[in-house]
């Protein structure tokens, strides 16, 4: 039977049931999450974003830049790093720290918003203990019950998303829906149809670069399957969700499920949707 090509394309708002906030309240999140201190492991990386925000005030009110929201806080910070030229900030290092700042700032703000939720009654010592107990975030379990149907029908499903979150990544995964990235490091499959193909344009929180290999082929995809006893679930503050550290401690992960043999980036891999 002749396969139907089915394509899903995920912006911002397919993450926002989950917790994970859009494009321009995600600066404001992350503002309450630091004065809250529950990013403290990352406080450097929010105060260099916060006092580069506070240098683009300077152009803000001549430009049509929006520094309100993260993307294009993210492009110009990428932007002043390949001019080393950013208003009122002199120290080239400085400017050049800001993009894994920023890396730092996503990555730590996503993890504390997607919402993972825990069996009642589990404590953070039976979720560290036990793997992935979480439950898929919403909407994602019912989206990835679709993609199930339509492959079972014959469809050959491919997924385009803008977004650096694992909800889908996950969903997939605990559905035994079989993915890859279409990355150089996936095995290629006698049948690539039986196999949804996930394409994270922006990058995703499970990156990780290796700065050591071929430009075309840095980049580490820490599988799921095989991180299944170390992805460490932890409780968050909020009620009855766990959180998924998997960016913040992308090299322990990597070192962890022997996804790479040389050392990678502290930051994961995430692209901010500039001209290059």
């Amino acid at each position: 039977m002749e396969k139907t090509h089915t394509v899903f394309i995920l912006g911002a708002g397919a993450s926002a049931q989950a917790g994970v906030p859009v494009m321009a309240d995600f600066l404001d999140v992350a503002r309450n999450l630091q004065k809250s201190g529950r990013v403290r492991a990352a406080d450097e990386g929010f105060k260099a974003v916060f006092k580069g925000i506070s240098a683009l005030q300077q152009v803000h009110s001549k430009s049509q830049l929006d520094i309100q929201n993260v993307e294009s806080v993210f492009s110009a910070f990428e932007r002043a790093r390949a001019r080393y030229q950013l208003p009122r900030v002199e120290d080239p290092e400085e400017i050049e720290r800001l993009g894994d700042a920023m890396r730092s700032v996503i990555v730590n703000t996503i993890e504390q918003t997607l919402q993972f939720k825990i069996p009642e009654g589990w404590d953070d010592h039976q979720i560290q203990w036990r793997g992935p107990i979480g439950e898929v975030p919403e909407p994602y379990e019912w989206f990835a019950s679709l993609i199930q149907r339509l492959q079972e029908n014959g469809h050959d499903v491919s997924i385009i998303t803008f977004n650096y979150d694992i909800a889908i990544d996950f969903a997939l995964w605990r559905q035994e829906v079989r993915f890859d990235y279409a990355l150089k490091r996936d095995t290629p499959e006698p049948d690539p149809s039986t196999i949804v193909r996930l394409l994270k344009l922006h990058g995703s929180l499970n990156w990780a670069e290796c700065p050591e290999c071929l430009e075309d082929d840095r980049v580490i995809p820490i599988p799921l399957d095989k991180a299944r006893e170390e992805l460490g679930f932890k409780l968050s503050s909020e009620e009855g969700y766990a959180i998924l550290p998997i960016g913040s401690q992308i090299v322990e992960k990597a070192r962890k499920t022997k996804a790479h043999q040389h050392a990678v980036r502290k930051e994961p891999v995430l692209v901010p949707p500039t001209w290059n």
